[in-house]
C-alpha cells in the first residue's frame, strides 16, 4: 500500500488579541502625532508669511536705492489701492511713491509688487506705539519720517487667532530701513518686539 505524505500549510494571520493591541498602539501614536503635526503646521505657516513680508520690505528698500527715489509699502485689501487701518493681513502693495511721497498710491505711481490676503486668517499688525498703514523708504534706503507722524522704529507682529503668543513672530524695523526677525532673547518662549517687550496676540 502506498503511503502518501500529507503536508500541512501553516496559515498566518492575527489573533483578535493581537489586532486589539495593534489598534491601541495606533491610537496612542495618533494622539501623540496629531498635536505635534498641528504645532509644526502653524509654525511653518507663520514663518513662511514672515519670510514673504521680509522679502517685500527688502524689495522696497532696494528699489528705493536703485531708482534713487522714494518707494513705499502700504496696507491694501484689493492690491490696487492703499487703505488706512491697523492691520495688514488683507495684503500689501510695494510701489514707487514719487508723485506725492505721502505713503499712498496715487495716479501715475508705479506698482512694483503686490501680495494677497494672508491664509489661515492670521493677524498682522504694524506698530511703533501707534498703528501704521505704510512705510516709506528714501533713496538712501532709510525710513522717511517726513510729513508728520510717519513710521520710524517699530514691529510687524504676526499672530494666529486663538493661539498663544508663543506662536507669534515679528519683523523689527529701524529708522535705517533694516528689517530683522524677532527673537526670544530672554528664553521665556515668546519673541520680543523692537522695544524688547514680549509680542502679545489679541
Amino acid at each position: 500500500m502506498e503511503i502518501k505524505e500529507i503536508h500541512y500549510r501553516r496559515k498566518y494571520g492575527f489573533t483578535l488579541i493581537e489586532l486589539l493591541v495593534g489598534i491601541v498602539i495606533a491610537a496612542i501614536l495618533l494622539m501623540v502625532a496629531i498635536p505635534s503635526f498641528k504645532d509644526t503646521s502653524v509654525r511653518n505657516n507663520i514663518e513662511s508669511q514672515i519670510s514673504e513680508l521680509h522679502a517685500a520690505l527688502s524689495l522696497a528698500r532696494s528699489e528705493a536705492v536703485s531708482r534713487n527715489t522714494t518707494v513705499s509699502i502700504c496696507r491694501s485689501a484689493n492690491q490696487t489701492a492703499c487703505l488706512s487701518g491697523t492691520t495688514w493681513q488683507q495684503g500689501w502693495i510695494v510701489f514707487v511713491d514719487d508723485v506725492t511721497t505721502n505713503g499712498s498710491l496715487d495716479v501715475g505711481e508705479e506698482i512694483i509688487k503686490v501680495h494677497e490676503q494672508l491664509s489661515n486668517a492670521n493677524d498682522l499688525t504694524l506698530t511703533d506705539g501707534a498703528a501704521k498703514n505704510f512705510i516709506k523708504f528714501g533713496n538712501k534706503g532709510m525710513i522717511r519720517s517726513d510729513g508728520g507722524g510717519d513710521f520710524q522704529n517699530g514691529t510687524f507682529r504676526l499672530c494666529r487667532p486663538g493661539e498663544p503668543a508663543t506662536y507669534a513672530r515679528g519683523l523689527n524695523i529701524t529708522v535705517t530701513g533694516r528689517a530683522y526677525r524677532s527673537r526670544d532673547n530672554n528664553a521665556d518662549g515668546i519673541h520680543e518686539d523692537n522695544a524688547g517687550a514680549n509680542l502679545t496676540c489679541p
